[in-house]
């Protein structure tokens, strides 16, 4: 619970100065802090998925927050992002290994609220957003890990979310073409 005041206060302070990101030798504006929105994938890929599973969420873990409640959940279908925001207002440039080309950002979420975290990508190259690239978004708190329950076709994705008030949480994602990984990285961890 003081790790979570701590990273509210820090927010609050950092909203003033917010944080700049470099990358591949050049400034890259920060995003806006967008809302969840609804994802749409094929059915048959969730399905047979056992890493992704199928999408997931109750309200309940709004109603009384807890691991066995959120832990796998959706924020959006719970109603975790509603009062959700971007940790340290930090976005991490994802950069593809092979060309230097910025594909998009990373950004660690966390609802007060739901004392829950999860990992958002946002894609900002869109000849990125192509079936031809596939971006395992996550987030990880200790041994546990919530995947993307979709994968690509979108150009912001984000994983289930875990229970985290009082575990070090981290955004992470792995993009790769066809089976050769073009990005892989941890950004902010809280």
């Amino acid at each position: 619970m003081v790790r979570r005041l701590l990273v509210v206060a820090a927010a609050a302070f950092m909203v003033s100065a917010p944080i700049v990101a470099y990358a591949a030798g050049g400034n890259l504006p920060p995003l806006p802090s967008l809302p969840e929105t609804p994802q749409t994938d094929d059915p048959t890929v969730i399905v047979l998925s056992v890493e992704h599973g199928p999408g997931m969420g109750s309200a309940s873990c709004f109603q009384n927050p807890n691991a066995g409640n959120c832990n796998g959940t959706n924020p959006t279908d719970v109603g975790c992002s509603a009062d959700a925001y971007t940790v340290f207002n930090a976005q991490t440039p994802i950069v593809d290994q092979t060309n230097g080309a910025v594909i998009g950002y990373l950004e660690l979420r966390y609802s007060p609220h739901c004392g829950t975290n999860w990992a958002r990508t946002t894609f900002t190259n869109p000849a990125y957003i192509n079936p031809l690239y596939q971006r395992d978004t996550y987030v990880t708190a200790g041994t546990l890990r919530a995947d993307d329950p979709f994968f690509n076709d979108e150009p912001v994705r984000y994983s289930a979310e875990l229970y985290a008030p009082s575990t070090t949480a981290c955004a992470n994602v792995k993009v790769t073409e066809g089976i050769i990984a073009i990005a892989q990285l941890t950004g902010t961890c809280a």
